[in-house]
């Protein structure tokens, strides 16, 4: 823990889970990394998801299968 991290967002929809920066985050604050977890997973669900979306729209929208593998994004084949 002796190692400063430096972490540039220089969009929304970058970086990893929550839960991915557990091991980097000073134990006073695990408290807010839990309640930002909750709250992803909420957003996850409520948002993301599109359940209701047909399997058409969801190609559309759904490039890199983020809403239909429940938020996991899944690796893009080279070029693609």
């Amino acid at each position: 823990m002796g190692q400063r991290l430096v972490l540039v967002s220089a969009d929304g929809h970058t970086g990893a889970p929550p839960q991915a920066y557990r091991d980097y985050i000073e134990p006073e604050f695990l408290g807010d990394l839990d309640r930002l977890r909750a709250e992803n997973d909420e957003w996850l669900a409520v948002v993301i998801t599109a359940r209701g979306s047909s399997e058409e729209t969801l190609k559309v929208i759904d490039g890199r299968e983020a809403i239909r593998t429940g938020g996991e994004l899944v690796a893009l084949a080279p070029g693609g």
